[in-house]
Protein backbone atom coordinates (compact mmCIF):
# COMPACT_ATOMS: atom_id res chain seq x y z
CA UNK A 1 0.00 0.00 0.00
CA UNK A 2 2.57 2.66 -1.16
CA UNK A 3 1.44 6.24 -1.62
CA UNK A 4 2.37 8.31 -4.46
CA UNK A 5 4.27 11.05 -3.12
CA UNK A 6 5.27 11.47 0.63
CA UNK A 7 6.10 14.70 2.59
CA UNK A 8 7.24 14.28 6.47
CA UNK A 9 8.56 17.36 8.01
CA UNK A 10 9.66 18.85 4.85
CA UNK A 11 8.35 21.35 2.49
CA UNK A 12 7.46 20.71 -1.00
CA UNK A 13 6.10 22.44 -4.59
CA UNK A 14 4.76 20.96 -7.42
CA UNK A 15 4.24 23.31 -10.13
CA UNK A 16 1.71 21.51 -12.46
CA UNK A 17 1.33 19.15 -15.19
CA UNK A 18 1.98 16.42 -12.90
CA UNK A 19 -0.04 13.26 -12.81
CA UNK A 20 -0.65 11.38 -9.86
CA UNK A 21 -2.36 8.10 -10.13
CA UNK A 22 -3.23 4.36 -9.37
CA UNK A 23 -1.04 4.58 -6.10
CA UNK A 24 -1.82 2.01 -3.51
CA UNK A 25 -2.11 4.03 -0.99
CA UNK A 26 -2.62 8.10 -1.03
CA UNK A 27 -1.91 10.06 -4.08
CA UNK A 28 -0.16 12.62 -1.86
CA UNK A 29 0.84 11.84 1.95
CA UNK A 30 2.04 14.15 4.21
CA UNK A 31 2.84 14.39 7.84
CA UNK A 32 4.12 18.02 9.62
CA UNK A 33 4.76 19.63 6.02
CA UNK A 34 4.01 22.38 3.44
CA UNK A 35 2.89 21.47 0.18
CA UNK A 36 2.58 24.00 -2.36
CA UNK A 37 0.89 22.51 -5.51
CA UNK A 38 -0.22 23.91 -8.64
CA UNK A 39 0.61 27.23 -11.15
CA UNK A 40 1.96 30.33 -9.14
CA UNK A 41 2.07 33.73 -10.21
CA UNK A 42 4.93 33.16 -12.80
CA UNK A 43 5.06 33.99 -16.37
CA UNK A 44 4.71 30.39 -17.71
CA UNK A 45 1.23 28.54 -17.39
CA UNK A 46 1.93 24.45 -16.72
CA UNK A 47 -1.92 22.78 -16.56
CA UNK A 48 -3.33 21.62 -13.34
CA UNK A 49 -2.17 18.51 -11.81
CA UNK A 50 -4.35 15.47 -12.00
CA UNK A 51 -4.89 13.16 -8.58
CA UNK A 52 -6.96 9.86 -9.72
CA UNK A 53 -8.18 6.68 -8.89
CA UNK A 54 -5.68 6.19 -6.09
CA UNK A 55 -6.90 3.58 -3.61
CA UNK A 56 -7.53 5.71 -0.61
CA UNK A 57 -7.32 10.05 -0.44
CA UNK A 58 -6.09 11.88 -3.20
CA UNK A 59 -4.02 13.82 -0.66
CA UNK A 60 -4.29 13.16 2.79
CA UNK A 61 -3.08 15.40 5.37
CA UNK A 62 -1.83 15.18 9.46
CA UNK A 63 -0.07 16.53 12.19
CA UNK A 64 -0.11 19.89 11.46
CA UNK A 65 0.28 19.83 7.32
CA UNK A 66 -0.19 23.03 5.61
CA UNK A 67 -1.41 22.75 2.35
CA UNK A 68 -1.40 25.45 -0.27
CA UNK A 69 -3.87 24.06 -3.72
CA UNK A 70 -4.13 25.57 -6.68
CA UNK A 71 -5.21 24.55 -10.54
CA UNK A 72 -5.54 21.15 -8.61
CA UNK A 73 -8.01 18.37 -9.98
CA UNK A 74 -9.05 16.00 -7.52
CA UNK A 75 -11.59 13.07 -8.91
CA UNK A 76 -11.92 9.30 -9.08
CA UNK A 77 -10.22 8.83 -5.74
CA UNK A 78 -11.29 5.64 -3.12
CA UNK A 79 -11.74 7.92 -0.38
CA UNK A 80 -11.71 11.62 -0.39
CA UNK A 81 -10.34 13.93 -3.07
CA UNK A 82 -8.91 15.44 0.23
CA UNK A 83 -8.71 14.47 3.82
CA UNK A 84 -7.10 16.14 6.61
CA UNK A 85 -6.55 15.98 10.23
CA UNK A 86 -4.49 16.58 13.39
CA UNK A 87 -5.08 20.38 12.71
CA UNK A 88 -4.14 20.66 9.15
CA UNK A 89 -4.57 23.51 6.90
CA UNK A 90 -5.98 24.04 3.79
CA UNK A 91 -6.34 27.19 1.42
CA UNK A 92 -7.70 25.84 -1.82
CA UNK A 93 -8.93 27.86 -4.89
CA UNK A 94 -8.99 27.44 -8.69
CA UNK A 95 -9.50 23.42 -8.19
CA UNK A 96 -11.57 20.57 -8.88
CA UNK A 97 -12.63 18.47 -6.32
CA UNK A 98 -15.02 15.92 -7.89
CA UNK A 99 -16.40 12.50 -8.21
CA UNK A 100 -14.97 10.84 -5.46
CA UNK A 101 -16.13 7.69 -3.63
CA UNK A 102 -15.99 9.32 -0.36
CA UNK A 103 -16.35 12.91 0.47
CA UNK A 104 -14.80 15.78 -1.81
CA UNK A 105 -12.70 17.23 1.29
CA UNK A 106 -13.22 15.49 4.89
CA UNK A 107 -11.73 17.62 7.94
CA UNK A 108 -10.94 16.05 11.35
CA UNK A 109 -9.84 16.48 14.31
CA UNK A 110 -9.25 20.62 14.43
CA UNK A 111 -8.07 21.05 10.89
CA UNK A 112 -9.33 23.50 8.56
CA UNK A 113 -10.19 24.82 4.87
CA UNK A 114 -9.82 28.50 3.86
CA UNK A 115 -12.19 29.38 0.56
CA UNK A 116 -12.58 33.05 -0.10
CA UNK A 117 -15.12 34.84 -1.53
CA UNK A 118 -12.36 37.07 -3.76
CA UNK A 119 -11.11 34.12 -4.73
CA UNK A 120 -11.30 33.80 -8.83
CA UNK A 121 -11.67 31.95 -10.04
CA UNK A 122 -13.30 29.68 -7.77
CA UNK A 123 -12.69 26.21 -6.80
CA UNK A 124 -15.50 23.72 -7.55
CA UNK A 125 -16.73 20.84 -5.18
CA UNK A 126 -18.99 18.43 -6.63
CA UNK A 127 -20.55 15.17 -7.67
CA UNK A 128 -18.82 13.73 -4.59
CA UNK A 129 -20.24 10.26 -3.37
CA UNK A 130 -20.99 11.62 0.18
CA UNK A 131 -20.40 15.30 1.04
CA UNK A 132 -18.80 17.85 -0.24
CA UNK A 133 -16.87 19.10 2.70
CA UNK A 134 -17.37 17.90 6.04
CA UNK A 135 -16.08 18.72 9.22
CA UNK A 136 -15.51 16.48 12.12
CA UNK A 137 -14.12 17.23 16.11
CA UNK A 138 -13.78 20.50 16.15
CA UNK A 139 -12.43 21.43 12.63
CA UNK A 140 -13.55 24.21 10.23
CA UNK A 141 -14.66 25.75 6.90
CA UNK A 142 -13.47 29.17 6.60
CA UNK A 143 -15.02 31.43 4.02
CA UNK A 144 -17.40 30.44 1.69
CA UNK A 145 -19.41 27.29 0.80
CA UNK A 146 -20.17 28.69 -2.77
CA UNK A 147 -19.90 26.24 -5.91
CA UNK A 148 -20.05 22.82 -3.63
CA UNK A 149 -23.04 21.22 -5.67
CA UNK A 150 -24.54 17.89 -6.46
CA UNK A 151 -22.70 15.46 -3.58
CA UNK A 152 -24.77 12.77 -2.64
CA UNK A 153 -25.06 13.07 0.95
CA UNK A 154 -24.71 16.77 1.43
CA UNK A 155 -23.36 19.69 -0.06
CA UNK A 156 -21.75 21.23 3.79
CA UNK A 157 -21.49 19.94 7.07
CA UNK A 158 -19.61 22.31 8.73
CA UNK A 159 -19.72 24.81 11.17
CA UNK A 160 -20.18 28.24 9.92
CA UNK A 161 -16.99 30.54 10.30
CA UNK A 162 -17.79 34.65 9.08
CA UNK A 163 -15.11 36.04 7.80
CA UNK A 164 -14.40 39.82 7.71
Amino acid sequence: MRNGIGIYRADCGLIGDNSILGNGGNGVSMSGGTLFQGKGDWSFTPGPDIITQNKLSGIYGWNGSRLDIREVTAYGNTQNGIALSLQSTLRIYNSDISSNLWNGIALYDGSSVARYSSDSPRDSITNNVRWGIICESDSKLVGVSSNVTGNGGGQVNCPPVVVP
